[in-house]
């Protein structure tokens, strides 16, 4: 297995920092990505002379493993029409195509295998659930992150269904940012406030989320006053109807994929 040229195939916001955290790897030669995100693509270059633009069978070419982190109907035009060797080794950062259909696309790769990579994967120190493991991926990010062993790809999507709560959480702050303005704080002071009670949540539930609530619930105090209210109005029960709703959408992908007209 070649590890010294990486190839990336999709330079979203996902794909960006796939290729930062690849750049951090000893020994390495050079990342080829895709040209789409021109933007994206020329800071990498500005950033590090190592990224090589291309084309996707160039890339094919050039690397034995290659990260995808495509929209699903794109990887499904793109992956459908290449044409992959055993030497080939994918590595798929995306939500919604199933470890089946992904093999499908890249018939005639020697491994494929799915990460669960958020987009702070650039500075490492992640914690990556995986399926399956595969020697590829141990190179990738082996090194700098934690592998999650998952049993199955219905394990994984667990895993992945929860990070439907990103934008809900960054919602919570954002409410409570433009209410803190409202209330007469200078915008960019509510804003720096509101984000820096991220970081005590953090802090506060490293033994936990029960002990975490319990160390900052006082009885009778402004977080049990909080929490009540929202309990009582259902947002336990929306939190948890929404995560299986995400779920049953990632695992639909699981028992029916995609097959081409």
């Amino acid at each position: 297995m070649n590890v010294t040229d990486i190839g990336i195939f999709g330079i979203g916001r996902l794909g960006e920092a796939l290729a930062r955290a690849a750049l951090g790897l000893p020994g390495l030669r050079a990342v080829h990505v895709t040209r789409r995100s021109a933007d994206r693509v020329a800071r990498l270059q500005a950033a590090d002379g190592r990224v090589i633009p291309g084309d996707p069978a160039a890339i094919l070419l050039a690397c034995d493993i290659i990260l995808v982190a495509l929209r699903p109907d794109d990887a499904r035009r793109l992956l459908g029409a290449l044409q992959f060797e055993g030497r080939h080794h994918i590595i798929s950062a995306m939500a919604e195509i199933g470890l089946d259909e992904l093999r499908d696309l890249t018939r005639g790769a020697g491994s494929a295998a799915r990460v669960l990579a958020m987009p702070s994967v650039a500075d490492g120190g992640q914690l990556l659930p995986l399926f399956p493991h595969t020697a590829a991926a141990e190179h990738l990010f082996g090194a700098r992150n934690q592998f999650l062993p998952v049993g199955s790809e219905a394990e994984l999507m667990t895993f992945w269904a929860i990070t439907g709560l990103l934008s809900a959480a960054m919602m919570t702050g954002q409410v409570a940012e433009g209410w803190l303005a409202r209330a007469g704080a200078n915008p960019c002071d509510a804003t720096a406030y509101a984000r820096a009670i991220y970081s005590d949540v953090l802090a506060a539930t490293a033994p936990g989320f029960a002990a975490g609530m319990d160390h900052v619930s006082t009885p009778g105090g402004l977080n049990e006053m909080m929490r009540g209210r929202l309990s009582a109005a259902g947002f336990d029960h929306e939190i948890e109807a929404g995560l299986q709703a995400i779920h049953d959408r990632l695992m639909a992908r699981l028992v029916r994929p995609h097959t081409p007209d």
